[in-house]
Formats: C-alpha cells, sequence, structure tokens
C-alpha cells in the first residue's frame, strides 16, 4: 500500500526537529563548558606584554563586560596586572591595553579611531556620529576648532554669567540641593545657550525636556543593549523616545534660525554658516548633539565631584576662596552691579585666574576619570610590542591604569592639588583629563570657563556644607559607584547644605 507523502514529510519532521534541538542542546553545553574552563584556566598568548585571553561564549562574547563592563576589567587586571586583556563582544575582539608603550600608541597612532571605538561600545554615540567619515581619521574636530577661538568664546561670557546667576536666584539665601542635579542644570543651560541659543536656551521647559531626554539615552546606552538589540527593554524604549524628542526640538530650532535669519553668535549660527563642509540639516542636528552630550557626561559631574573634594579638604578650599575674594575685588568696582561687573572682564583674565581651583580641578579628573577610553583600528595592523593590533579590533586603555598608578602619584587615592599634573611624571602620558596625542580634548577651554564662571557665582553667594541623606556633615569622600566609560555617581547620596554669605 502506498504512503501518502504527508505521513512521509511528518515522519521526517518527527526525526529532523528532535535531533536539531539535541545537536543545538549540545553545541550549547560544550560552549558553556569551554566558558567555565576558561574561567579557571585561562588561556594566555606569550609575548611582551603577555596576554590573557578572557572566557566568552559564542556568538555573545565575554559575558562578564556586559553585566558590569567596569568592573569586568578592573577585577581582570588586578588578577593579571603584568598582561594585557583580550576578550569578545559579541564577534568583535577586543584589546585592553596597559602600560606606557601601549598609552603612547593608543593616543598617537591615526588608526585608532575614537569615534569608531565608542561606536560600537556606546551605542548612544553610534547614532550621534556622522556616517561618512575619511579611512583612520576622525573628521569632527574641525568644528569644535572653531568655537574654542577667543574671538568666539569672549562673546558668550555675558550669556553664560547671565543664565548661571538666573539659575541661581531660585535658590534663596539657604536650602539644599543635590549637585548632581543642580550643578548638572546650571551647567547643561550655560552649554545649551552656547551651542544652540536663544531657541532653546530662553525656554525653561524645552531646557527640562532635553536634560530628561539625554539622561535616558544615556541610561539606555550601555554594553548591556548590545546583547540583544532587537529586545525591546523599557530602557531601550525610553532611549529610542528621548531620541525622537532630541532630533524633534533641535530640527525645529535648526529651521527657526533658517527661517528667521537671525544672526546670533553660537554654534548653531557657525554650522549654519559654514560653507566648506557643506553641511545639511542632519549633519548639524548632530554635531549639535555630540557637544551638548559631552558636557552633561562629563563636565557637570566633575563640577559635583570638585566641589565635594574641596569640601572635603577645607585648607584647599579656603585657599580657593581666598583666591576668589581677591579676584572679585580687583574685578568688581562700586560703579556698576557685581554682575554686570563680571561679564566685561576679559577672557584672558578669567583663563589666567583662580590657579588655585584649576589645579584643583585637574586633581579632582584624575581621581574620577578612572574609565575606559576606547578606540578602534579602521587602517593597517598595528605592532606593539611583540602582538599585533589587527585591523577592526577594538582597544580599550583604563585611564586608572594611569592617574591612579603610584609610580606616577605616589599615594594615588590622595586629593592632592599640589600635584603636577603634565610635567616631571615617571611615565609619558600620566595625565588623560584633557586628552593627549591625537585626541587633545577641544572642548578644554570652554570646560574650564564654565566651572570657574559657576563656581565664582555659587562661592560668592553661599556658603556650602556636604552632608549625607540624614543631614549629617560629611566627613570622608563617598565611595564611588564607576561607570566604564562615564564619570562615575557616589554610592550614598551626597547633598549640600547652603547659606548666603
Amino acid at each position: 500500500m502506498k504512503i501518502p507523502a504527508t505521513v512521509n514529510v511528518m515522519h521526517l519532521f518527527q526525526i529532523i526537529i528532535p535531533g536539531c534541538s539535541l545537536l543545538a542542546l549540545l553545541v550549547f553545553l560544550a560552549d558553556g563548558i569551554q566558558f567555565i574552563l576558561r574561567q579557571r584556566w585561562p588561556v594566555y598568548q606569550a609575548g611582551r606584554p603577555p596576554i590573557v585571553c578572557l572566557a566568552r561564549l559564542k556568538y555573545i562574547g565575554s559575558l562578564g563586560f556586559f553585566m558590569a563592563p567596569y568592573h569586568f576589567l578592573h577585577e581582570a587586571h588586578a588578577s593579571f596586572e603584568d598582561f594585557w586583556l583580550q576578550f569578545s563582544v559579541r564577534n568583535y575582539r577586543v584589546l585592553a591595553v596597559f602600560g606606557e608603550e601601549a598609552r603612547d600608541t593608543f593616543f598617537t597612532n591615526k588608526n585608532l579611531s575614537l569615534h569608531d571605538g565608542y561606536g560600537l561600545l556606546n551605542p548612544s554615540l553610534r547614532n550621534l556620529s556622522p556616517e561618512e567619515r575619511k579611512k583612520g581619521a576622525d573628521t569632527d574636530a574641525w568644528f569644535v576648532r572653531k568655537f574654542v577661538r577667543t574671538d568666539f568664546l569672549e562673546p558668550s561670557l555675558a550669556n553664560m554669567l547671565s543664565d548661571s546667576s538666573k539659575d541661581l536666584d531660585p535658590w534663596g539665601s539657604q536650602g539644599v540641593m543635590d549637585p548632581f542635579v543642580s550643578l548638572h542644570k546650571l551647567v547643561f543651560q550655560a552649554v545649551t545657550r552656547f551651542v544652540v541659543g536663544n531657541e532653546l536656551a530662553n525656554d525653561p521647559r524645552k531646557i527640562e525636556t532635553v536634560v530628561n531626554a539625554f539622561h535616558h539615552l544615556q541610561k539606555g546606552s550601555t554594553p548591556a543593549s548590545l546583547l540583544f538589540p532587537w529586545f525591546p527593554t523599557p530602557a531601550r524604549v525610553r532611549r529610542i523616545f528621548a531620541g525622537f524628542t532630541l532630533y524633534r526640538i533641535i530640527s525645529k530650532a535648526i529651521k527657526s534660525r533658517r527661517q528667521t535669519g537671525e544672526f546670533h553668535q553660537d554654534i548653531l549660527q557657525t554650522l549654519l554658516d559654514e560653507t566648506e563642509e557643506q553641511l545639511d540639516d542632519t549633519r548639524i542636528m548632530k554635531l549639535l548633539l555630540l557637544s551638548i552630550f559631552a558636557a552633561g557626561t562629563n563636565t557637570a559631574p566633575i563640577l559635583a565631584w570638585l566641589h565635594i573634594y574641596m569640601d572635603q579638604n577645607a585648607a584647599w578650599k579656603a585657599q580657593v576662596v581666598s583666591e576668589m575674594d581677591s579676584f572679585l575685588a580687583e574685578n568688581t568696582g562700586s560703579s556698576s552691579s557685581f554682575l554686570e561687573a563680571l561679564m566685561v572682564v576679559p577672557l584672558g583674565v578669567w583663563e589666567h585666574a583662580l590657579p588655585t581651583l584649576e589645579k584643583c580641578l585637574e586633581e579632582t579628573i584624575r581621581l574620577r576619570l578612572i574609565g575606559a577610553l576606547l578606540r578602534r583600528n579602521v587602517g593597517e595592523d598595528i605592532m606593539v610590542g611583540s602582538h599585533t593590533i589587527h585591523r577592526d579590533d577594538f582597544v580599550i586603555c583604563m585611564s586608572e591604569n594611569a592617574h591612579l598608578n603610584e609610580s606616577i602619584y605616589p599615594n594615588p587615592h590622595c586629593f592632592d592639588p599640589s600635584r603636577s599634573h603634565h610635567d616631571g611624571h615617571a611615565e609619558r602620558l600620566g595625565f588623560l583629563g584633557w586628552g593627549a596625542g591625537h585626541h587633545p580634548c577641544t572642548g578644554q577651554r570652554l570646560a574650564k570657563i564654565m566651572t570657574k564662571i559657576i563656581s565664582v557665582l555659587i562661592l560668592s553667594r553661599f556658603t556650602l556644607e556636604a552632608i549625607d541623606v540624614k543631614g549629617q556633615r560629611l566627613t570622608k569622600v563617598p565611595k564611588t559607584i564607576n561607570q566604564l566609560s562615564n564619570i562615575g555617581l557616589p554610592a550614598e547620596p551626597v547633598y549640600f547644605r547652603y547659606t548666603a554669605r
């Protein structure tokens, strides 16, 4: 009797499906066993320096990096102090390099791209960076160099002072504030005016919306989000909506400026007037968002930590306040108001004033900028020691390997602004706070000016006292929840009790 074809097919499926399932299970178990064995007995590559290959799962990579990236790298380096680390992010090879020679290559080799490095490991920047890029080069520094010129920065000081002063008025004569919220708003207001201008900075509701959108964008952009990029987690959904919100607000600002034809001294105007680069609205928007993102990610939390460290080091704070009082006495006369007098202080005077505050700022950066700096090799293979960084490899350099290095900074965890951060180091590239090599921080000048202006306005009005969540005086700098590439926040909430001077 002839067996129907449908019966043969069903019988075939009954054999194939269990067989495929069993094969997949065996492959999964074998990969899991290999992962466990690699964790217990890692594979080493001989050379100068030696490399330890950390455990990985096929198609996923090194699981610990996705769960707690900073802790993963910090603990691995502590366990294998003299080794480079090799691990995987999905199917990409990543090298965490250590030592002076590696740092020198990391910052000076033109094939190591900053944008391409952050583009994979920090997804929020992947969507903000322009897509077309010259081979082996990060090509957006041209516009940053334009707006850090004196003739661009100096006219912006008055608006920066005015905005910051107005934002301090609601504080009243006394109260309690969270420095990681209140100071973040001050920085965001100042940099938004500087970048986008009146279209955004004059509307407090828009500023609040942009702040919240950047918060969701940053919170939803972690290495863990690379594991299943298609899965709609709440953080990923909020990140998508945040991206749409930023796009809508910045696009309206660009269209408004084009339609009105008004001229303002800000980055938006510079980009609209640019003739060499042929910028469309999409690229202008991305460059504006990158500028705001950089300030919110680094400058704002560093400013908060600066005042925490000064609070816990009374002698240094007293010296800063003394210098500030002398600066104000020299530059604010009786013929005009306090704010009006500061508005006409030349940029050069601001830059050379308050040297102790600047030393405290750089020491704060050294102590708090300890996470990962990221690059990707977009050119030819690179030899470092006896090892090769292949094309498309990702490279990580941990800032703490320099900033907390005892051979460079004795007693490295101690806050000591009297250290020299630029001269007389035991090794090259001992301070990475303002970038180095082919990737200097082009926003350094603006960040220092913002820090000085906001600090002067606060310290001239108020006496600050750091307190804990119970209102008790803080007796030591709090522990930090360190992050992969962002400035870490305190493990326990920190507040400032302020009273009028």
